[in-house]
């Protein structure tokens, strides 16, 4: 017991400082406490919980799929084959990588098209590419250069595009955007087509449009030239149209369409052989997953403005206690 003799003395010190004191200036000590704690909690709550316009990178719906149930492909690995239509994704599978800061995250998109009705997962993969990048987390922009590996046993390539492709800024604006397509290997622009609500979340509707464009003399890739049975070379021509719709509150993409045309072609962009037709759209339940995802970021905005509440009442709280509490009094009447 005569270890907690100190504690007990300054109990008794500070019960006999309290009840000396005056009640007002208790009550502005007691002013000064609460505006203390709120003004801490407005401070530290947004270092613990991240509520300024950033990227979310916490998202689970993280998966974007677009089926057409009529594409036309060639099937890789057997020319002869000619063109197979049928059903067929393409998935766009983002997740985030190390190094992630406030202010950068690194990303890595895998995207891949394979026919749903071959006997195997493997003989029905078409295309496979892997994408590693950074963005800048407040305005969702790549920043770095990007690096693609492909499914064909060739080194990795590095591609410049200051422009952006899955993450969009938190409250985009009504403008053009360039957006990246990975067939190209470069940035398109993409423009504002107006608002519209996406599975009840208000968005906004971007729409790219890119013509035949010679893929060849973009880079060289094992199917960007090929020969034609008469013996001429022929050229990967690639053209798309694109929608795309973001939040307008989180930046989030929530709902994406493309219809993409993919053929071979002579010098003059004349079309000889078919390679790639796609008209991809999102199931409706993967756009309402992701619009209930993106309401889920947006209620931090609401938390956001809590913590600023709370910053404010602290401060007038402790302007207020110090003012009831250093209050200079008039002297007692006699």
């Amino acid at each position: 017991m005569s270890g907690l003799a100190p504690l007990y003395s300054l109990r008794r010190w500070i019960g006999r400082l309290f009840f000396m004191l005056p009640r007002s200036r208790i009550f502005g000590i007691l002013l000064i406490g609460v505006g203390v704690a709120l003004a801490a909690a407005g401070l530290l709550g947004p270092r613990v919980i991240h509520l300024d316009a950033r990227v979310p990178l916490d998202v689970e719906e993280n998966t974007m799929r677009l089926h057409d149930s009529e594409a036309k492909s060639r099937i890789v690995g057997d020319p002869d084959a000619g063109v197979v239509v049928g059903p067929m994704v393409r998935q766009l599978h983002t997740t985030v990588q190390e190094p992630v800061d406030e202010d950068n995250a690194t990303m890595r998109v895998g995207v891949s098209v394979r026919r749903e009705q071959a006997p195997s997962e493997a003989e029905g993969l078409t295309t496979a590419q892997v994408w590693d990048f950074g963005i800048d987390r407040r305005t969702g922009k790549i920043n770095t250069q990007m690096r693609v590996s492909d499914q064909i046993a060739s080194p990795p390539a590095d591609i410049s595009a200051n422009c952006w492709w899955l993450n969009f800024p938190p409250n985009p604006e009504q403008t053009t955007y360039q957006i990246f397509d990975d067939t190209l290997r470069r940035c398109e622009p993409a423009v504002f087509r107006g608002e519209e609500d996406v599975a009840g979340r208000p968005a906004y509707h971007y729409y790219q449009r890119i013509d035949p464009t010679n893929v060849a003399q973009e880079y060289n890739g094992p199917f960007t030239i090929t020969h034609f049975s008469d013996g001429r070379e022929g050229y990967l021509y690639h053209s798309a149209d694109r929608d795309v719709w973001v939040d307008q509150e989180t930046g989030m993409l929530l709902k994406l369409s493309e219809n993409i045309d993919d053929y071979y072609g002579d010098a003059h962009a004349n079309r000889v052989e078919d390679n790639f037709t796609f008209h991809g759209r999102m199931p409706e339940q993967d756009v309402s997953a992701r619009a209930e995802a993106s309401a889920e970021v947006a209620k931090r905005g609401v938390v956001g403005i809590i913590f600023q509440v709370l910053k404010f009442l602290g401060a007038v709280l402790i302007l207020g206690g110090l003012g009831v509490t250093f209050w200079p009094r008039g002297k007692a009447r006699r």
